[in-house]
């Protein structure tokens, strides 16, 4: 993502853009990528070259991934589709569960060619041992319920690739009982394939954790070359021990657990061979690790969309 100004779920949309007019633009884009994503609804030897295994999932994706959530606009996402972008992360939390209502527009008669990754966001007061009261038991299985029911209503979808629990910080979380089971039971009935958490801070004993229990299929981790980042709309700042985090993700994708990067473009530009430093490099030094399987990147407008499309030039040799 290549944007430095503050922005919110509550802001207007970008100006809409035709999806002619949008892939006009983006013909001056790197060719042998374009050449090599053109083919986004599945068929032929190009449509899944750069291609990556997420973990254990059985899904494979591409490595640099749409991220959705801040825009309502229909064009930029079928244009992100007919770039190649088959990995698609939203929320129900984004835009009041319109981001996910948008995205259904879009996907509809396209549903087999895209990985979904959608998330629950839970409104609990406790934390700790108060979560194991039943009444919050209770609290946490019927938010869960009616967040997946009414995401699957908005995606237009039978079911979701894999499902979230967004914006954990604590284990006690993680690992509930109640959390565990629904995911288990939405996986065993076919609603959701894979499921996982996100963590924006404090996400190193939640790794841990899930190295140990190897409960959760997949983690949505921030990772950049900076190892922090300063979040574009609260400003909230967080740095981690990046070599320490680099061996657990390493671990991880020993083990099978699937690894999606966010932050991925929040430590600032990135500098290789003695370049200028850049937004595409940052995020080609992300997609080059092998513990990184693909990553949401968000995209608000067409500029955007286009560094990061630049980024996967070296997907085809090119620079």
């Amino acid at each position: 993502m290549v944007n430095n100004k503050k922005s919110t779920n509550k802001e207007k949309p970008v100006k809409s853009i035709s999806r002619s007019d949008f892939l006009k633009t983006a013909a001056g884009l790197t060719a042998g990528f374009l050449t090599a994503a053109r083919g986004w609804s599945g068929s032929g030897e190009n449509a899944i070259r750069g291609k990556r295994s997420l973990g254990g999932t059985g899904l494979r994706a591409m490595p640099l991934g749409y991220g959705a959530t801040r825009t309502l606009e229909p064009a930029l996402a079928a244009a992100a589709l007919d770039n190649g972008l088959d990995f698609i992360d939203t929320g129900r939390r984004y835009f009041n569960g319109k981001n996910e209502e948008m995205l259904g527009r879009v996907l509809e008669g396209h549903r087999n060619e895209v990985i979904i990754q959608s998330k629950i966001s839970l409104r609990l007061r406790e934390t700790g041992d108060a979560l194991k009261d039943a009444g919050v038991a209770e609290n946490i299985y019927k938010q869960m319920q009616i967040s997946l029911d009414e995401s699957l209503k908005a995606l237009r979808t039978d079911w979701i690739d894999i499902l979230l629990l967004h914006n954990v910080s604590d284990v006690s979380l993680l690992s509930h009982e109640t959390v565990v089971e629904f995911f288990r039971e939405a996986k065993k009935a076919g609603r959701i394939r894979a499921f996982g958490f996100s963590s924006h801070r404090d996400f190193i004993p939640l790794i841990e954790w899930n190295l140990v229990h190897r409960c959760y299929d997949t983690m949505m981790i921030p990772y950049n070359h900076r190892g922090g980042y300063i979040h574009s709309q609260s400003h909230y700042a967080y740095d981690w021990d990046q070599p320490l985090l680099e061996s657990l993700l390493a671990n991880a994708h020993q083990i099978g657990i699937g690894i999606v990067a966010m932050k991925t473009c929040s430590g600032g530009p990135f500098s290789e061979s003695g370049n200028a430093p850049s937004y595409a490099a940052a995020l080609r030094r992300v997609i080059d690790r092998p513990f990184i399987h693909t990553t949401a990147v968000a995209m608000a407008n067409e500029n955007e969309m286009q560094h990061n499309l630049h980024a996967l030039a070296w997907l085809e040799g090119e620079s």
